[in-house]
């Protein structure tokens, strides 16, 4: 996939950018989910965050 902007192409592989989404919507879901009982909103939304960017970590390859 090759995105242009003004003269810049950036590529991505598909496969890496399936897992980037992917991270994201785990992210969102967490963000989205009504709260389990001990844990609080903004918890829900850590929650999500962390396990998103350990995924992120974990999946895409940062090197």
């Amino acid at each position: 996939m090759s995105t242009s902007v003004k003269g810049q192409s950036i590529n991505i592989e598909k496969s890496k950018l399936i897992k980037i989404i992917f991270s994201f919507a785990v992210m969102l879901v967490f963000v989205l989910m009504p709260p389990i009982a001990p844990i609080t909103p903004m918890g829900m939304d850590v929650l999500g965050v962390f396990i998103g960017t350990v995924l992120l970590l974990s999946l895409v390859d940062t090197v």
